[in-house]
């Protein structure tokens, strides 16, 4: 617990043994390579959130089915290489943003480290597709930040419902379903679907642990990035 806490306040492991007389330095480093890694929390947060979901408390709250997700910026504590992580949006000081992924029972499910710079709507998919937990989500929601056509028309293709909340009229692009596309002038379906397949089977190959690409990888420097869909009001 003394490593989790000095990992978690970014303490640091010496100053934590100087504070606490419960282990050494050599303990809390031991314990920090052999136990604490990136794998390790994603599977403590797991249980966590899979036992948060049984409990009935959580009921009340909702369903269970529906998520939501944004990014919550936190400030470094110096300039020097973190200069080139600057925000307007967040002021002068450099920093990164933890992207989370929420159920409508209040349980952070995923959460992913990005630049603060970074488009939110890129890592939308990572947190509904590779999430290691029970969760099982229909209906996902995201502030303007993580819109995009790209996202709108992939969770329609992988049986999410998706919704941005309100945000204003001027900037609101939304695509149309896949059922629609063939009524769109001069849009070949086919493109669509020559461009989706290598990313569903990539996706599908990360979720059974072959080691490939994130979607939010595929969607940045793969086809998919290339692709122009038809950006038309509902």
């Amino acid at each position: 617990m003394a490593a989790l806490v000095a990992d978690g306040l970014n303490l640091g492991l010496t100053r934590m043994a100087e504070a606490c007389s419960i282990a050494s330095l050599g303990q809390l480093a031991w314990t920090s390579d052999w136990h604490i890694r990136d794998e390790t929390y994603a599977l403590a947060l797991q249980r966590l959130v899979d036992q948060q979901q049984r409990e009935p408390l959580a009921a009340i709250f909702g369903g269970g089915s529906a998520s939501s997700s944004d990014g919550q910026f936190f400030r470094a504590g110096s300039f020097g290489r973190d200069a080139a992580r600057l925000n307007a949006h967040y002021g002068d000081e450099p920093g990164s943003k933890f992207y989370t992924h929420l159920s409508d029972r209040y349980a952070p499910f995923y959460t992913k480290v990005i630049a603060a710079t970074a488009r939110e709507a890129l890592h939308v998919l990572d947190g509904l597709l590779c999430h290691r937990s029970d969760v099982a989500v229909r209906r996902h929601h995201t502030d303007g930040g993580g819109e995009s056509d790209h996202v709108f028309a992939l969770c329609t293709l992988l049986g999410f419902q998706f919704g941005v909340f309100v945000i204003p009229v001027q900037k609101v692009t939304m695509s149309k379903s896949l059922i629609s596309l063939d009524r769109v002038p001069d849009f070949d379906p086919k493109s669509l679907i020559r461009f989706i397949f290598p990313f569903l089977d990539q996706t599908a190959a990360f979720r059974a642990g072959r080691g490939c690409s994130t979607p939010s990888k595929v969607l940045r420097c793969g086809p998919m990035s290339k692709l122009k869909i038809p950006r038309m009001l509902m």
